[in-house]
């Protein structure tokens, strides 16, 4: 049985979600790929954990995909086109719940330079915030922004290793940062140890849409090197896997929603600017001088919109090989 039919779903549709189709298909994308980097070299490098050097040298590429507030993440548009409050998608539906459990603590997973908490934290001046983030310059930048918010402080630390964490807190959250999880089961666990009894864990990420061996080559390839883009090292998994790692945590799974239309002007977006890469070969020598984690991305901005629409210039979400979820699991209480 695929995983798609053992965990159903709900979709959340975007108001305008008619784009317009890509100006080639997948197999022209893999072939850039490969003339740019080797894809058997890229492959090679699968499985290799990389995470603190690939945020190390990926954050002024981030500042210039995403935003300059510091933002890591995919926007979640209602309509077809990227607006600045798009980034706070996450974070705005993070809020909604920390209202509806009138939360008190509240714990970010992976908070990069602060931009979800920074956000929550001056939207709900009575709650306490703490953000935990494995690269200490990171942490220094946000707490540096956080200096005139009491309520929000940052720590380094790998959040695999929670079991010392000093408190509990009514919501966890996470934004496209579980993915580099090594010992799945062992993280849902911790986590479960740190909500307080009926609190909320609250995910968003990127999964398989269905399992590589039931997608097509070329799709299942556009997968896995936008994990290795991302340095998502042991690849990634089904939102059913990470489901059913969470209900053996002990946790209730409350809400499964498929955001991936949401996601897909982001998509678009990085994959026009993939273009400028691979269309200029004074732009790949000079690249060669990068950090080369950081060039890496341009592999995950042309094959991600494909991973996610389908192999061709139109899209079709049936043959997907990567979805984009939000994914609520709750501790009983």
């Amino acid at each position: 049985m695929s995983d798609r039919r053992k965990h159903s779903w709900t979709t959340e549709r975007a108001e305008a979600a008619d784009l317009p189709p890509l100006p080639f298909p997948l197999s022209e994308a893999l072939a850039h790929v490969d003339r740019a980097f080797g894809i058997e070299r890229l492959l090679a490098e699968e499985g290799r954990v990389q995470t603190g050097e690939y945020y190390t040298q990926s954050e002024r590429g981030y500042r210039h995909l995403y935003s300059e507030a510091g933002c890591m993440h995919a926007a979640l548009c209602r309509g077809a086109q990227i607006k600045r409050s798009d980034y706070r998608g996450q974070a705005n539906r993070v809020s909604r719940r920390i209202t509806e459990l009138q939360a008190r603590d509240v714990l970010e997973l992976g908070a990069g330079v602060g931009f979800n908490s920074l956000h929550l934290a001056r939207k709900h001046p009575d709650v306490s915030f703490t953000g935990i983030d494995l690269l200490p310059r990171h942490v220094a930048q946000a707490n540096a922004a956080a200096r005139d918010l009491p309520n929000l402080s940052f720590r380094q630390g790998d959040f695999e290793a929670l079991q010392d964490f000093p408190q509990r807190f009514d919501i966890i959250f996470a934004v496209e940062t579980l993915c580099h999880a090594d010992d799945m089961d062992a993280l849902c666990r911790s986590i479960a140890a740190l909500l307080r009894p009926g609190g909320r864990l609250i995910i968003f990420d990127g999964y398989l849409h269905q399992a590589l061996q039931d997608c097509t080559p070329d799709m299942a390839l556009a997968a896995r090197l936008y994990a290795l883009g991302t340095a998502v090292g042991a690849g990634f998994r089904t939102a059913g896997t990470w489901c059913d790692a969470l209900e053996g945590a002990g946790l209730t799974i409350r809400r499964d929603t498929d955001m991936s239309l949401l996601v897909r002007p982001t998509n678009r977006r990085l994959h026009a600017l993939s273009m400028r890469f691979f269309n200029d070969w004074k732009l790949r020598m000079a690249a060669k001088a990068m950090p080369q984690l950081m060039v890496r991305n341009a592999v995950s901005c042309i094959t991600g919109v494909y991973a996610v629409e389908g192999p061709d210039v139109v899209p079709d979400p049936d043959k997907a090989s990567l979805s984009y979820h939000m994914i609520i699991a709750s501790r009983p209480g």
